[in-house]
């Protein structure tokens, strides 16, 4: 039952919109490590059997995986599922024949589950209390490096050696199953290429960010900034929010702080919206700013400081 590929490149679109799909990759890399049922797989995952047959159904219609062996138990047959590979790779043939708006549209179809569920665990983690948050570790972070296609190659290999040993439930004490999606592109390509060499540290890098905290900071249309855990924003940070020509909505889970430097005037052009439950640390004038951005939740935050204060 071993016996499977170890690259399998995708051959057809329906492949494709087959993997389109948070829960069926994770099905599809279970069964890339060993042959399940689908009862099994329903157990491991937390979900209802019925909805995973009918995902293991699809996925082995279209190829991608398949029937390695039957059990008799009892009065049942056990019906065990292999992927036919241990990775999958989208070749740039396949995209090659598209549209190039079609290719982007399928594109797009792919990467959007992930997205979308971290979304999803970000706002269920932004309505509970700080002494409530689970005790895991999430991130989302964009950094930029300076290498060639083979040194990119190479790292590549090291992250999968690096977390090959973690592909397995181990059954250790606080252990959960985390998604990691790796995603590169060539600057240059995405329209956004700078210096960076000589650049100075923003919040689209990690290094303002800890660890130790998850972080959504996406430059969408609107200016979206999601935190959970700890951040802090430096005079340039907001600089060069004006200098993209984008205000920021700001939505903060844990704590916050405002450099000493920085101007009520560079806040109130540069932020449109601040939201916070946790601890705020900025000067006072800025502290007004951001209490008249806040609206509802500026006011709930005052209170709640205030009715710890007069306790």
């Amino acid at each position: 039952m071993d016996d499977i590929l170890e690259t399998y490149a995708l051959e057809t679109i329906e492949q494709v919109r087959a993997v389109s799909d948070e829960l069926r990759l994770r099905i599809v890399k279970q069964l890339a490590l060993q042959a399940m049922t689908v009862t099994q797989l329903a157990n491991l995952f937390g979900e209802a059997p019925n909805k995973l047959h009918y995902h293991v159904r699809e996925l082995e219609r279209v190829g991608l995986l398949k029937k390695v062996e039957t059990r008799e138990k009892g009065a049942i047959l056990e019906k065990y599922y292999r992927a036919v590979a241990r990775d999958f790779t989208l070749p740039k043939t396949l995209l090659s024949g598209m549209a190039p708006d079609e290719a982007v549209a399928l594109l797009n179809e792919i990467i959007q589950p992930f997205f979308q569920a971290f979304t999803r665990m970000a706002g269920q983690t932004m309505r509970l209390s700080p002494e409530d948050q689970p005790d895991y570790v999430s991130q989302f972070t964009a950094s930029r490096y300076w290498m060639t296609a083979e040194e990119f190659s190479q790292i590549s290999k090291r992250v999968d050696t690096l977390l090959q040993p973690y592909e397995r439930p181990r059954g250790i004490d606080h252990e959960q199953e985390q998604t990691v999606l790796r995603m590169a592109y060539t600057t240059a390509f995405a329209g956004t290429q700078q210096d960076t060499r000589r650049a100075a540290p923003s919040l689209a890098e990690p290094a303002s960010v800890p660890s130790a905290a998850f972080s959504l900071l996406q430059p969408l249309k609107q200016g979206l900034i999601l935190s959970a855990g700890a951040i802090s924003f430096t005079r340039h940070d907001l600089e060069e929010f004006l200098t993209q020509g984008k205000t920021r909505n700001i939505y903060i889970l844990g704590s916050c702080s405002f450099a000493e430097d920085i101007s009520p005037d560079l806040v109130e052009h540069a932020v449109a919206s601040f939201h916070i439950k946790g601890k705020l640390s900025a000067s006072p004038a800025v502290r007004e700013v951001l209490k008249r951005k806040g609206g509802e939740a500026g006011k709930k935050h005052d209170s709640e400081k205030q009715e710890r204060e007069d306790r």
